[in-house]
Formats: structure tokens, sequence, C-alpha cells
């Protein structure tokens, strides 16, 4: 039935899309009018939820689907026209090809930051007033010190149609692909790219890698004996070509690898070498993560499909059209402080630039106004949420990069040759297009500026940069993709088309190659499950386990954190919307700015574990906790500590057993205050 649910979910949203795209055909372009109605009910529902919780919105949902069929029958004229399905090709094909990846791999795991990503959601999903209680802090902070609107608008999702937030994510990561498949496309067709370069330009986007992603096939041999072999040469080659820098770079063992990476300052051990990634569609597609970076790479798509749009001859006259995209435009720094505060600099610098070389270049005084406008109703859309965000969220303090974590030219050059090749060809193409070159000297100058300067963050060491090039380097990746490379392949130069062309497809080959040879050889036991909690329910104590959490009243829940992150604890109460009284508490420390409350938290759950903790009846009171939980991995590592722990805690406790390990039960402690009790 999961995989029905999904279905049946994405044809109720995919109906309500089609139903906005026919209604704004006409006034705005087809993937920049949908995107921006869905844009606007999710940006001012967030500003209003900031003054009163709408709860469930479950009631909506037959209505606007009701509302949405009714409108399509009105023009049922364009559903019948060739060109439009034709138009809608890009969107589906970027869903269809998000779909498969989720569809078969649709566990949301210890890995990555997908336990994180479905945290943020969940804070939403009660629909109580924002910003909502902490669920991982037992509802006794509020969560205020993260930009998560892209997780917002995912919860909106589930809220409406029901979802489980595991549903909601990997059903929101499919549309945010399709979204930004759509928006791509259209900037490359406004430039005036043929359709077969849109084509490898969409799968470059997608699919394709960095400029490592060909150096590492030559650099790194891995055995390709087994199915498991082939899946695992194939994932690690795509990670490889996204962390290289400090990370995989130990693992050269090719002739052509030591050639290609040979450098004076090269020291082997990656201890010493700096973390230095750059994310793309592919590596998230593979990683299944639902992250920040993500809403960046989507509102700087959106930025150039506005951008390509509006470079086009339109007339004297602005249209009303153009005074439109013109104000989305200046919407988009807004939604890139609450989407992902790390671009922030980066998408306003890409706006005031435009509007700058607009207005010098022809005059265009309406549209500087028509932007004003557009920045002054997101910023009192956003007000509400930067009141609580700007005073819990980390201030990083801007540092001079030292000299041994700047990046060695070996691999500048390996992970950016692309970029020099697509600059190479918009020269032979001697294009005189005045943003072609404006927006060059925004990347160069923004790729200068993270080579010395970088946000000091919790992070430290050779993890000092991580964060800055990682945000700063992917951004400026996909703004040579979708703002230069289609200005290079529209081009009337030949020789430019063919070299950008060949760059493109010199991107797109190894990626193609590891995520077929990935998707064939692979095992994906949990396919079609798209609550995402299928790993946990395959130990049967657990599933039993999930389902009693899922069926009790709202409680505090305990869980062993037996390390800091990156752990399977926590992740019962998450699936079962229950608040935790501790979460991955390493992670959420660095979020807060090292709380020492955090810390103190996380120690205190642990001697309760070990038997250690004082006056552990008070301590479990004061903290309001109903259920601690005694996993499978507590059952086994802590086994004699059970009868001492059942012992101290029967006077308010009492023990549900699902499975044994040896004499020793798996279950839960339920408060005896609660017994009897049913979820409402």
């Amino acid at each position: 039935m999961s995989t029905l649910h999904g279905l049946m979910s994405a044809a109720i949203v995919y109906l309500g899309l089609m139903a906005v795209t026919v209604s704004l055909r006409g006034t705005l372009p087809a993937p920049i009018g949908r995107f921006s109605a869905v844009l606007a009910a999710a940006l001012i529902l967030f500003a209003i939820e900031h003054f009163v919780g709408l709860g469930s919105l479950s009631a909506l949902w037959p209505l606007l689907t009701a509302l949405a069929a009714w409108r399509l029958w009105r023009r049922r004229d364009t559903l019948s026209d060739i060109t439009y399905w034709r138009d809608e090709l890009p969107f589906l094909g970027v869903f269809a090809w998000a779909a498969l990846w989720r569809g078969l791999d649709p566990d949301i795991e210890p890995t990555g930051e997908q336990i994180p990503n479905l945290y943020f959601i969940s804070q939403y999903l009660s629909g109580a007033r924002l910003p909502p209680p902490d669920q991982w802090f037992g509802e006794a902070q509020q969560f205020d010190f993260y930009y998560a609107f892209q997780h917002y608008s995912a919860a909106l999702l589930a809220r409406v149609l029901e979802l489980s937030g595991g549903q909601a994510m990997n059903l929101a990561f499919c549309l945010l692909f399709g979204f930004a498949g759509s928006l791509a496309w259209y900037a490359a067709k406004a430039w005036g790219v043929p359709r077969a370069a849109r084509a490898l330009l969409l799968a470059t986007i997608f699919v394709g890698g960095s400029g490592l992603a060909p150096l590492v096939q030559v650099s790194v041999s891995m055995p390709t004996d087994t199915p498991a072999e082939k899946a695992y040469a194939a994932s690690t080659a795509i990670w490889a070509s996204t962390r290289w820098s400090g990370v995989y770079e130990e693992r050269i063992n090719t002739p052509a690898g030591e050639a290609i990476f040979r450098d004076e300052r090269w020291n082997a051990n990656v201890q010493n070498s700096p973390d230095l990634p750059l994310e793309t569609f592919l590596y998230y597609t593979l990683l299944g993560d639902f992250h920040p970076p993500l809403g960046g790479f989507l509102i700087l798509m959106f930025s150039l499909a506005l951008i390509a749009a509006l470079s086009q001859p339109s007339g004297e006259t602005p249209s009303r059209s153009t005074r439109w995209m013109t104000g989305l435009l200046a919407v988009t720094p807004a939604l890139a402080l609450i989407t992902n505060a790390w671009i922030f600099p980066l998408q306003l610098g890409l706006v005031a630039l435009w509007l700058i070389v607009r207005w010098l270049r022809f005059n265009e005084t309406n549209l500087v106004l028509d932007a004003a406008r557009g920045a002054v109703v997101s910023g009192i859309c956003i007000a509400p949420f930067l009141a609580s965000f700007a005073s819990s969220a980390l201030s990083p303090s801007i540092e001079v990069v030292p000299d041994i974590y700047r990046t060695r030219v070996s691999i500048l050059l390996a992970v950016l040759w692309p970029v020099g090749l697509i600059i190479l060809s918009l020269v032979i193409a001697r294009v005189r297009d005045y943003w072609a070159w404006t927006l060059l000297a925004l990347i160069m100058a923004a790729g200068l500026a993270s080579e010395w300067l970088f946000f000091d963050d919790p992070l430290s060491e050779r993890y000092d940069r991580f964060n800055t090039v990682l945000k700063v380097w992917s951004w400026l990746w996909v703004a040579v993709l979708v703002g230069l490379a289609p200005i290079a392949l529209a081009s009337r130069s030949i020789w430019s088309r063919r070299l950008s062309a060949a760059t493109l497809t010199l991107l797109l080959l190894p990626g193609a190659w590891n995520a077929s040879r990935y998707l064939w050889n692979a095992e994906f036991p949990h396919a079609g499950k798209w609550r995402g909690d299928a790993w946990l329910r395959q130990d049967a104590a657990h599933n039993q386990l999930l389902m009693h959490l899922q069926s009790v009243p709202k409680g505090v829940v305990l869980e062993n954190p037996r390390r800091e992150a990156y752990s399977s604890h926590a992740a019962l109460a998450l699936f079962a919307a229950q608040p935790s009284l501790i979460g991955w508490w390493a992670t959420q420390n660095v979020w807060r700015g090292g709380s020492v409350a955090i810390e103190r938290r996380a120690e205190q759950s642990r001697q309760l574990y070990a038997g250690t903790l004082t006056d552990a009846r008070v301590w479990l009171a004061e903290h309001r906790v109903d259920y601690i939980l005694w996993t499978r991995e507590d059952a086994t590592t802590l086994g004699p500590r059970f009868q001492a722990l059942n012992d101290a805690l029967a006077a308010d406790y009492e023990f549900r057993a699902f499975e044994t390990v040896g004499a020793v039960p798996i279950g839960l402690w339920q408060r005896r205050t609660l017994l009897g009790a049913v979820a409402p």
C-alpha cells in the first residue's frame, strides 16, 4: 500500500500543478509560473503561522483537488495541445529520475543528513505556532536556530495530504528535482539553445559530476568482480568526485592518478589535507539528503530562469509579465536567507548586479521599482521568522584562510577545468552579452573570496573551510551550468558550441556510467516503502516498538544517546512523530553554538542507562519523560543492567516487552499514568 499511496499522492500534487500551469499560461512562462505559485502559497503560510498555528490542513486536499479538476476541465483545450505536454517533459523526466532513486531506496537512515532532514520536517508536522517546540529537546526549547523553509514546505505537503514525515520528505525531494529541471530547461530555451543541446545540458546537471568525475575514473582502481563490488565502486566514484580533497585522494593507486595529482604541497595523509567538497545533484541523488543546499540550487535556477526570460527583447514598455518576473527575482534573496543562509550574499549579489547593469545599460527605472516592491513584500513575509532566528542562529566571523589550508593548484585545476573551458567557449564565440560577463565576474569574485576568506563556524582545523567551500563552490557550479553554459551552447560559433558540448559530455559520461552501474548492481530490499522506516521495521522487536509509540499519547521519549551523531538513536521517536529528550546531541550542539545544557543532558541520559545517575526519578520527572526505550543494542550491550534499571524505575514506569535477547527483554518503560491511554 505504501507504493500505491505514494503514487496517489504524487498524482494529486501533479493535478494541482497542472491546474496552476494552465491557469497562468500566457501570464508567466509555465515553469516560472508553476514554481512561483507554490512558492507564494508556502511563503504566505510561513508568515501567517508565526502568529497562529493552522494545525492539520488535510481538509484542503479534497477541495483543492476538486478545484484543480474543474479548472483543468475548463481549460481542456490546452491539455489537448501537444506543445503543452512537450513543455512538461523536463519536469516529468527529472521528477521520474529522482522518483526512481527514492522509490528504489526510500530509507531515511543515519547516513549523511537524512535523519536531521526528517527532524527538520517533523518540527512543522503538528501545525503549531512558529517557531515550533524542538522535537529533539523534549519540546523544552523552540526550534528557532536553523533556516528550514525548505523543510517547512515539505511539512505543508504532509499536512495537506496526510502523509508521514518520511513520505513527505521523499515526495518533496522528487518535486524539488522536477521544479529545478523544468527551470533549467526553460533558461536554456530562453537563451536559444537547440533541443538536443538542452537535453545534454539537463542530463549533465542532474547526472554529471564535477571536474573530478572523469579524473576519479582513471585515478582510483577498485575490484569489480561481483555485483556488490560494482555497486560499491560506482557509489565510491560518485562520492569521490564530491569529497576528493582530504578524503578520497589517499586512495590514488594508478600511475595516471599519481601524475595528475602530483603537487609539491601534496601530502597523502588526509589528516593534513583540507576537506573541500563540491556537491552536485547526482551526489544528493545517491545520498538521498533533502538538505538546504538543494533548496539553494533551486532558488538559483529560479533566478537564472527569470533573468533569461527578462533578458529577451520585450519592447520599450515593460509588459505585465516582465514586471511580475522582476518582482519575483527580487524575492529570491529573502528566500535564500530562510532556506540556505550561507548563499544569501551570493544570491543578493546576483540580483543586485543584474538590476544595476540593466539600469545602467537600458535605464530601466521601472524594473528597479518593481524589484523594490518584490523585496519589500518578501521582507515582510520573512520578518516574523527573522525576529527569532536572528537572535538564535550562529553568527560566524569572517577569517583569513591559513596558508596550510589553501587549495592546492592540482585540486583547483581538477575540480574547475570545465569552468575554464566554458569561459574559453564564450571567448571563442566573442559573446557580447553584458550579462554573461557580469555573471562570470560574480563567479570569479566569489570563488576567489572563498580561497582567501572563510566563515569561522564551530568546525576547526582541516574542516575550517568545509562549510564555506561546500556552499560557495556548489552554488557557483550550478551558476556556471545554468547561467553560462546555455549562452555558449546558443552562440553562432560552431567551435564554441562544440567545445561547450564536449565539456558537458565529459562531465556527463562518468556520472551516467556510475549511476547506471549502481542502479543495476545494488540491492534495494525496501523498494517502494516510501515512509522511509523499513530499515527500522525489519527488526521485529523495533517494528513493534515503533507501532506502539505511534499508538500511545504524545510524550517525551528517551533513547540511549550511545553516540554523538550518525546513529540510530532518536530514529524510533522521530518516525513515531514523538518528541525526544535528546537527539543527535553533538550535531545540535554545533547548531546551537556549543550549548552546555545539551552536553549535560546527553551525559545524564547515558548515566541513566549506566545506572550512575543520582536521583534518576527526580531527573526523569523534571524532564517529563514518558517513554524510555530499551532497544536491541541496549539489550545486547547493557543486558546485565536491565534488572537494576527496571527496579529503579518500577515505582513510576511499567516495562512492556516485545522480544527477549537471551534472558534480557527488548521494549520500553511507559509512565504508569499513561497506562491504558491511547493516542488521540
